[in-house]
């Protein structure tokens, strides 16, 4: 009987697709528990006793928990800041004891998170006092296994595919992942208004529980040809083990991409958190009509994600497209703000900048990294953006904290600063890329460089080591001054 690691060997490009399809769907039911809160966000926030007091703006609520805009906002704190803290010890135990064995353990957090969020809102639970700290709870656990799991997926996805291959990769991966997205904005708010909250979130349980077991078949697979690469080389070969002290390795281009891409999520994400709201205040749509324009963004990336990758793996332009990424999401905020721009142009506007730069961030990140440091290099990344969009979430919270009285030229004025706070770390993530970029201006870098320089790239590098090859060192300036020049008319690309 063939044994799977025989039908492996003969069929890599097959299996090779099997794990890219059960490596995105690792993160399906985090995904989609991540922003149920956000459709949510008015059963969660608001005061179920304004069912009964006459004049009220908002219709009645009878299951509404009675959070405050405050308090809904440190769900994401608690999300982000439990990621930061165990995110970068989760990359460090990715490179020692391989990414099988943390899928499992990560994914566990995730149904144990999902879990304890679906049991605080239970009848007996319900606006009782143990009812909050179990939201923190479960979603510090939610927030430990996604940002962990994100880890193992990148280093999976590098594991399996060649460097021309990454950014396709994570294409796929992100469309196949925002899919969770995408069904928690369209199906969440029609779940609640038919079989009501607690039903709700215990469907977001039952799919943390179904990639749970999408991790221990992917486990399986691997352990049965975890000998073999896709190449057909063994894997026993000797590796370097990560190390603490190894960290120092991490270059200033890694940081100075790191604080970008911090930048941009905090952006970004605080907007999908609060968007819901924002909808309602200014635009006075319905809930249930704002979850379906906020899921517009990762409708975007689900449709587009993989059409993105094969184009910057195919044009070598990963860095180019992530800094037209950047530079194109700098007005929407204040676009959102202060004018009255149809709803459905922004997110989708948002939904292809976050695509973009979601997708370039990675292959640029995993360029700078040493590969022994892999996993610890992206838990630090994934560590000081959770931190930064924990941060957000405070100070966003603190921002549109407001009583009852407030008025609605005096909520749509919150609205606008929180716009500009935002705006303000795009220009942040903008200006980091560019110090990336002039730090490593005179780096050619073939996997980046355009498809009809590369052979103009590769002529000029062939004439600078004959030269070395024939003269065995260079004493003068003239020796050094011809073969740069060359090298340099490639340009930065």
């Amino acid at each position: 009987m063939i044994t799977l690691k025989e039908l492996f060997l003969q069929n890599r490009k097959f299996f090779r697709f099997v794990v890219l399809t059960l490596t995105s769907l690792l993160s399906f039911g985090a995904n989609y528990c991540y922003d149920m809160p956000a459709v949510l966000q008015y059963t969660l926030q608001e005061n179920w006793s304004n069912c009964t007091n006459p004049g009220q703006h908002h219709k009645c609520c009878e299951e509404c928990l009675s959070l405050g805009a405050d308090r809904y906002n440190q769900l994401y704190t608690s999300f982000s800041w439990s990621n930061a803290c165990i995110v970068i010890f989760s990359g460090f135990l990715t490179d020692r004891f391989g990414h099988s064995m943390c899928s499992l353990l990560f994914s566990s957090s995730i149904v144990a998170g999902a879990g304890l969020f679906t049991l605080s809102v239970i009848s007996n639970l319900r606006r009782a006092v143990a009812m909050y700290p179990l939201m923190l709870v479960g979603r510090m656990l939610l927030g430990i296994g996604s940002g962990s799991l994100r880890i193992v997926q990148d280093r999976i996805v590098a594991f399996w595919f060649q460097k021309n291959e990454l950014a396709t990769a994570y294409g796929i991966i992100m469309a196949i992942a925002r899919l969770g997205s995408v069904m928690n904005f369209l199906m969440t708010k029609n779940l609640e208004y038919h079989f009501g909250l607690t039903k709700t979130l215990f469907f977001g349980f039952s799919l943390c529980l179904f990639s749970l077991g999408l991790a221990c078949l992917l486990a399986m697979i691997e352990y049965s040809v975890k000998d073999d690469d896709d190449d057909g080389t063994t894997q026993n070969k000797q590796h370097k083990v990560a190390s603490l002290r190894d960290l120092k390795q991490l270059s200033c281009l890694y940081w100075l991409i790191n604080i970008s891409r911090l930048f941009f999520f905090n952006a970004v994400v605080q907007f999908v958190v609060d968007s819901t709201e924002f909808f309602q205040d200014k635009y006075k749509i319905s809930p249930e009509r704002s979850a379906y324009i906020i899921g517009a963004i990762y409708d975007v990336g689900m449709i587009c994600s993989p059409f993105v990758g094969f184009l910057a793996d195919y044009t070598k332009s990963v860095k180019r497209m992530l800094f037209i990424g950047i530079l194109s999401l700098l007005p929407v905020f204040l676009v959102l703000a202060y004018t009255g721009l149809n709803t459905i142009i922004c997110t989708v506007w948002i939904g292809l900048s976050l695509t973009v730069c979601v997708i370039c961030y990675w292959p640029v990140m995993t360029k700078v990294i040493p590969p022994h440091l892999l996993g610890s290099g992206l838990g630090i990344c994934t560590s000081l953006t959770a931190i930064g969009v924990g941060t957000t979430s405070f100070v966003v919270g603190k921002i549109l904290e407001h009583d009852e009285s407030v008025t609605l030229p005096e909520m749509l004025h919150l609205w606008r600063i929180t716009m500009i706070y935002l705006t303000m770390n795009v220009f942040m993530s903008f200006f980091f890329i560019c110090l990336f970029f002039l730090k490593d201006k005179n780096r050619v870098e073939p996997e980046f460089v355009h498809a009809r320089l590369r052979p103009r790239a590769k002529s000029c590098i062939d004439r600078f080591d004959r030269r070395l090859n024939r003269n065995g060192s260079y004493n003068t300036f003239g020796d050094l001054k011809r073969p740069v020049r060359s090298v340099s008319c490639v340009g930065y690309i």
